[in-house]
């Protein structure tokens, strides 16, 4: 009997233990967390505004060239679909669509 009651005692103690050192990692956690300080970043305006519209100006150049280069890829490759699908012959009058 008495070892039953030890066992029933071993069986409450680990959990409660097991739990206790998880709750006191969870505070070590934040603490750490707490300690760690915050970095700021700043950044400087430019002294000169002269960079800033030449950089607009390359943007724009760089963007037109890449919309030219895109609508004539997409213009090539339509063409090559275009041209190798077979064309259905069709009649033109007033009654295509009736045979016979």
């Amino acid at each position: 009997m008495k070892t039953l009651l030890k066992n029933r005692l071993v069986r409450i103690q680990l959990p409660t233990v097991l739990l206790g050192l998880a709750l006191y990692a969870g505070f070590a956690a934040v603490g750490y967390a707490q300690d760690i300080s915050s970095m700021v970043v700043t950044a400087e305006r430019p002294a000169h505004s002269d960079s800033v519209l030449m950089l607009r100006d390359e943007v724009r150049a760089t963007a037109g060239d890449a919309v030219w280069n895109t609508r004539l890829r997409v213009a090539t490759s339509l063409g090559a679909k275009l041209a190798t699908q077979p064309h259905p012959t069709r009649l033109a009058g007033r009654y295509s669509g009736k045979r016979g």
